[in-house]
């Protein structure tokens, strides 16, 4: 069933096109990574998904209907807009969010207590749950974002920059639960340019260049993409070249430094590899094999 489909987005401001034609369908379940670097517009697009600003063009739809405003209440959102009420404590800027949802929390007959010692729990806050938001730091702001948004229990998770600001484990805490939700049905769309956090946690990517969607890709194709490689340090490159070259046909490798190289045909063939360079007594420092990152890939999509 898809879930979130954004078809045909645009924006334009002043003449100069922000947002170019962007297409997203999301089925249920599935976690969507949106990866960009922070001129990219992840923000101004999740902001529009939103309604929050106005479209030039295009229309996003929601459970098979366009966005209405009686989606949200089925929508969680972490967003940097987010702002607290600095004279208020965290619980009862939490409380007062929740006013809004009671419908929402009757039908799936959530507890407001148990709820919000749940997650403050899950994100170690339960200490500074009556502590005053201005008391807050950074790091403590973006959970308290986190937990507004999983709170009303959505059937979608709208997260921009998620892990932004969060110590290591709470962003093992977020992965985990993530995945949990995912796993029973929620849909999620991130938007980051944290890619170690995105990279094994998306059944989605696509990367954001300047306002325009350049690539879509799924898990099992990335990997794929990525290629396994064979990595071999040697300092007698110029000749282990010639070799795999020569005997081996093997032209696919990337070198790395004057001591490394990358066989990215490596992976099927290592054992055949390392016994022909051993057979030609090519002195190996180190073998191992490996993926292209995340990070190599993005950079490959947008030229830099």
């Amino acid at each position: 069933m898809t879930v979130i489909e954004i078809n045909q987005i645009s924006k334009v401001s002043q003449g100069k096109r922000l947002l170019k034609q962007i297409s997203i369908t999301i089925e249920e379940g599935v976690i969507y990574g949106l990866i960009g670097s922070d001129h990219s517009r992840k923000s101004l697009l999740i902001k529009q998904m939103l309604g929050l600003v106005k479209k030039t063009e295009g229309q996003v739809s929601y459970f098979g209907e366009p966005f209405k405003p009686a989606h949200m209440m089925r929508i969680g959102v972490s967003i940097d807009r987010i702002s607290f009420y600095n004279q208020l404590t965290a619980y009862e800027n939490i409380l007062y969010y929740l006013e809004a949802y009671k419908k929402r929390m009757n039908e799936l007959n959530l507890d407001v207590t148990t709820q919000i010692n749940k997650y403050f729990a899950m994100f170690n806050l339960e200490s500074n749950l009556h502590t005053s938001i201005k008391k807050y730091s950074l790091g403590m702001i973006q959970k308290l974002r986190l937990i507004r948004s999983l709170i009303i229990e959505p059937d979608i998770l709208i997260l921009d920059e998620p892990a932004k600001s969060l110590d290591p484990v709470s962003i093992k805490v977020l992965k985990n639960e993530l995945r949990e939700r995912a796993r029973r049905g929620t849909t999620i769309f991130i938007a980051t340019s944290m890619l170690s956090f995105i990279s094994d946690l998306a059944d989605h990517i696509g990367v954001l260049h300047y306002g325009e969607l350049i690539e879509e890709i799924n898990a099992e194709e990335r990997q794929k993409d990525q290629q396994a490689y064979l990595s071999i340090r040697t300092k007698e490159l110029p000749r282990l070249l010639m070799i795999i070259e020569r005997e081996l046909q093997i032209f696919d490798y990337e070198v790395i430094s004057d001591e490394k190289v990358h066989i990215l045909e490596g992976f099927l063939h290592g054992q055949r590899i390392v016994e022909a360079l051993v057979k030609q007594k090519v002195n190996l420092l180190e073998v191992k094999s490996g993926f292209i990152s995340l990070e190599a890939f993005f950079l490959d999509k947008i030229g830099d």
